[in-house]
């Protein structure tokens, strides 16, 4: 078990993969798995390095190709290294990086913080800290933007200056989040649902100035849905107030941490024919708003 932030972030609370409880079609693809879980992210268009297959809701199979050995026949271009700079080594941040030594032992994990709070937690995690203010101009094949909007003044000019030092050549990758959808009722949802306007919210907007800054670039951005484990996410939240006022046949969607950050990794291994592209991460298994509030998380 690994701890992040003290935090346990070991053991689904269920299976994803199951199926959601809507009767469309969708069509997903499996980008990678962890333990029983399937990971799933929902391609905005075709990409020939990611195979797609269409299956009915409640009859969902496992797909054994994955976005990480999903090569096309074109020549790649040869990562410069496997070094990783994580800006944002947050509690999915971190997990990425632990994930990425697990993979490639001789690389070495950079995590670049705004200050020093973190930096003895990183080090017990042998990723190697450093703060934004401290950082050099070194640039790496490998960069995960993983800080939250909270954390910044201008946001998309941070994920720009991010950008900047990712070499071109493994690559860039961006969690965003799925709020930026509109879609309230209840229905299918894909990378090519309406977002929010421009002008709609300072919090949406800080959004998607930072996906253009990182498509432009030729990175990858994942809009991520609720993040969790058992001491983080929006359960926590609503768990505190007692009572909630909201139906509890509303459904909402989760990914686990883990499956967030095996996700991140398979993005970064990629092929250069996903770069400029958006995708979203969940794990396949929607749940109700009372279900959300009464599983014992893990």
């Amino acid at each position: 078990m690994i701890s992040l932030l003290g935090y346990p972030v070991s053991l689904p609370y269920r299976q994803a993969g199951t199926g959601c409880n809507c009767k469309a079609k969708h069509s997903a693809t499996a980008i990678g798995s962890f333990g029983n879980r399937l990971l799933v992210a929902w391609p905005r268009k075709a990409c020939s390095s990611l195979p797609s297959t269409s299956r009915t809701c409640g009859q969902q199979q496992k797909m054994s190709d994955s976005l990480t050995s999903a090569r096309g026949t074109q020549a790649e271009p040869k990562p410069s290294g496997r070094d990783l700079l994580v800006v944002g080594p947050g509690v999915l941040g971190s997990y990425v990086g632990i994930l990425w030594q697990q993979q490639y032992p001789s690389a070495t994990v950079v995590g670049q913080t705004n200050s020093t709070a973190n930096h003895d937690r990183l080090q017990q995690m042998h990723i190697q800290p450093r703060t934004k203010d401290g950082a050099d101009s070194r640039k790496f094949p490998y960069v995960l933007f993983s800080a939250p909007p909270s954390g910044s003044t201008d946001y998309p000019a941070e994920v720009r200056e991010a950008a900047k030092l990712w070499d071109g050549t493994g690559s860039l990758v961006f969690t965003s989040s799925a709020g930026l959808y509109e879609v309230e009722d209840g229905s299918h949802c894909n990378e090519d649902c309406k977002i929010a306007d421009r002008g709609s919210s300072e919090r949406t907007d800080k959004l998607r100035g930072a996906e253009d800054a990182v498509l432009e670039a030729g990175g990858i951005a994942i809009r991520l849905v609720g993040l969790y484990h058992a001491h983080r996410g929006a359960h926590t939240f609503f768990l505190r107030q007692g009572q909630v006022s909201r139906w509890g046949g509303y459904t909402v969607n989760l990914i686990h941490y883990e499956d967030a950050a095996r996700l991140c990794v398979a993005a970064l291994q990629s092929s250069s024919e996903c770069r400029g592209r958006v995708f979203v991460g969940a794990d396949s298994a929607p749940i109700t708003f009372e279900v959300f509030l009464t599983t014992r998380f893990a």
